[in-house]
């Protein structure tokens, strides 16, 4: 009888060691998980900066052309008339801004344009940098007298600041120009 309890005891050992070493290894496997779920967290964060730079224009934080060429082709890629307005902005005289005040007024004049835009349209519309001066908007409605409203507010705005250096009196102004976009057309410029 002693060696069955010896026996049954030698049995109990192993079982509680087999489960102590159960428990460890399940341990080390959930820390494995949790840190593989951190790096993939990691991961999709980082991913999601790099697109995020990879579609906004760096200085205006709008988005960038190849974002406004990409959403302007899923519109046309739906079945109908598509119907939208497009504009394109223009700041007048820019480069003699960048010329005579030197390019972070420029780029002073670029983020301001579009921080009023953003407030203006940021809601209603895609508005993008479309290159150097220039500025993209579509809409998805049919709306032009809206969309011609809130234009026409950007520029006041626009032409009410006052940061040209030196130069209180000199109004910042643009050209825009609009039209109706139907979904068969080409959206190159």
């Amino acid at each position: 009888t002693d060696l069955e309890a010896s026996a049954a005891e030698s049995h109990t050992d192993a079982i509680f060691a087999t489960v102590a070493q159960l428990v460890a290894e399940n341990q080390a496997m959930q820390e494995k998980l949790e840190a593989s779920q951190q790096q993939i967290r990691d991961q999709s964060k980082q991913l999601q900066t790099t697109q995020q730079l990879a579609n906004t224009d760096a200085l205006t934080g709008l988005a960038n052309r190849r974002v406004f060429d990409t959403e302007l082709a899923k519109v046309k890629s739906v079945p109908g008339p598509n119907r939208g307005i497009l504009a394109l902005i223009d700041i007048d005289h820019f480069k003699s801004i960048n010329d005579t005040f030197g390019h972070p007024t420029g780029d002073l004049v670029l983020s301001r344009l579009a921080e009023i835009l953003d407030a203006n349209l940021g809601d209603h519309c895609l508005c993008s940098r479309f290159g150097g001066e220039e500025f993209a908007i579509f809409h998805r409605s049919d709306d032009g007298d809206l969309i011609a409203t809130l234009l026409e507010k950007t520029r006041v705005q626009l032409s009410n600041l006052r940061i040209i250096p030196g130069q209180p009196d000199r109004q910042i102004t643009f050209s825009c120009g609009m039209a109706p976009h139907v979904g068969d057309e080409d959206n190159e410029s």
